[in-house]
């Protein structure tokens, strides 16, 4: 990556949550009903990044190439967008059992990690800690990621279901067996699976969270709320402590975590309120 991508791009971050199979209908029907009260089709999903588009259509006429890919989105204005993503948010986090894991990469320390290594350490980590979920609970997991479908002229579908089959029949250094997650990988269609647009809210609203907290920028953005009212309070624990259990640097940096903990899961109060009071702020401050 060169600066400028470093710039727009210093993380790359991946999202899982484990609910329980009883409350999965829940959660589907929750968010099938708040597509049809915004409008949006039923066999079509919203992405974290369709809040980008739309604000940049509001706030400077930009018509982002979303927007001519989504026809839908021309229906809907950014305050629309937002409440729609904060109420999908909401249902998750009113569910009895949710557990949310965060793996995050900072790029320019890690400039010199192939792609393959880091697919595979971000993939080992979601899949331990669903593993310990799974046994904490006494539960089996089906463990679905979100597939590339026709465009994957990288071979990432593959590549995942290698990495995937692999580390549950040989395990890894902590654990000799998984045991408590499905033998195969679910590669499902995003449009299709309410956990994975959800995990791509979490995902999006932490890339952006972590940005702007990383540079230094002194802006509530519309990430903020999110994150501290649905992600942070949801975040997997182990002996009470996030860091490294729902919230994981990739590949494990020691020097560096009590900062990351400190910098990116010291709540704002402020930021949560937000969701709940007038959110024109939300609406004008700039996201990128």
């Amino acid at each position: 990556m060169n600066e400028g991508q470093l710039r727009n791009t210093p993380f790359y971050v991946r999202a899982s949550i484990t609910i329980k199979a009883d409350e999965w209908n829940r959660l589907k029907v929750g968010m099938d009903s708040l597509k049809a009260r915004f409008g949006i089709p039923l066999d079509v999903e919203f992405k974290w990044n369709y809040l980008y588009s739309l604000r940049q259509y509001e706030m400077e006429g930009i018509l982002d190439k979303n927007k001519l890919k989504v026809p839908y989105l021309s229906q809907i204005d950014f305050e629309g967008g937002f409440d729609y993503v904060s109420s999908c948010m909401s249902i998750l986090h009113d569910l009895e059992h949710k557990t949310i894991v965060i793996t995050y990469t900072d790029n320019e320390l890690n400039k010199r990690c192939t792609r393959d290594s880091i697919m595979e350490w971000h993939l080992q980590n979601h899949m331990q800690r669903v593993e310990y979920e799974m046994k904490n609970a006494d539960g089996t997991s089906q463990f679905c990621l979100d597939g590339w479908g026709p465009s994957d002229n990288q071979g990432l579908n593959k590549a995942f279901k290698t990495i995937y089959n692999r580390l549950y029949r040989n395990g890894d250094r902590y654990l000799d067996r998984y045991n408590r997650l499905f033998d195969e990988l679910t590669l499902s269609d995003s449009k299709n699976s309410v956990g994975i647009q959800i995990a791509d809210f979490i995902a999006g609203a932490a890339s952006a969270y972590m940005k702007h907290k990383k540079q230094n920028k002194i802006c509530f953005n519309y990430a903020a709320p999110i994150f501290e009212s649905y992600i942070h309070p949801n975040l997997r624990t182990r002996n009470n402590s996030i860091m490294g259990s729902g919230f994981v640097d990739v590949p494990t940096n020691l020097a560096e975590r009590s900062k990351d903990e400190e910098l990116y899961l010291t709540r704002n109060s402020f930021a949560a309120s937000l969701l709940s009071e007038n959110r024109k702020s939300l609406y004008t401050s700039p996201h990128y």
